[in-house]
């Protein structure tokens, strides 16, 4: 699997999350730029991405985008770093920081996703956790880790692309 292709399959679940909670449409685009580190950008779907950014916080103008780095693969001298998880992480977080702008731009609560433990009062996390269970097979799994939204100080743990998906129930 090339790099473009381990981010386009990271993103799916992620976006997915982004359509079933809000009423955005946001992409994943190949963007080429070796010299600047950018495999791909995060974008609002109905703009062209012109001006790619490391960070949403001067995503204000048409054309702008969140910047990706292309994953880093496991290459023996950092043999923990750049798992499938990681990447499903890396791109979550860039598309976050875009739906929070985007949402606070309609004048939206941008917490997204909201924590459900804490009433909304902040967003959870995007993580990758090689202990947490599976509960469906739908979710992000790649090995033996799961790309997570977890809440920061409390206890929920939601697999990416399992927003709005009510819980398994246990047999």
């Amino acid at each position: 699997m090339t790099g473009m292709e381990l981010l386009y399959v990271s993103a799916r679940d992620v976006l997915r999350d982004v359509g079933v909670t809000t009423r955005l449409h946001v992409a994943l685009s190949e963007w080429a730029d070796d010299v600047n580190g950018i495999a791909a950008v995060v974008h609002d779907e109905g703009v062209t991405p012109t001006t790619p950014r490391w960070e949403a916080v001067g995503y204000l103008n048409d054309g702008d985008c969140v910047a990706i780095h292309p994953p880093a693969f496991p290459d023996g001298i950092f043999p923990g770093i750049g798992g499938d998880g990681d990447a499903v992480v890396m791109v979550a977080d860039a598309v976050q920081d875009l739906v929070q702008v985007l949402l606070w731009q309609m004048g939206i609560d941008p917490a997204w996703p909201a924590c459900p433990e804490h009433h909304g009062r902040h967003p959870l996390r995007a993580r990758c956790d090689s202990d947490a269970p599976v509960l469906t097979a739908e979710s992000s799994v790649v090995a033996d880790s799961v790309a997570r939204w977890g809440c920061p100080t409390g206890t929920t743990s939601i697999p990416i692309g399992q927003l709005g998906t009510p819980p398994a129930l246990a047999p």
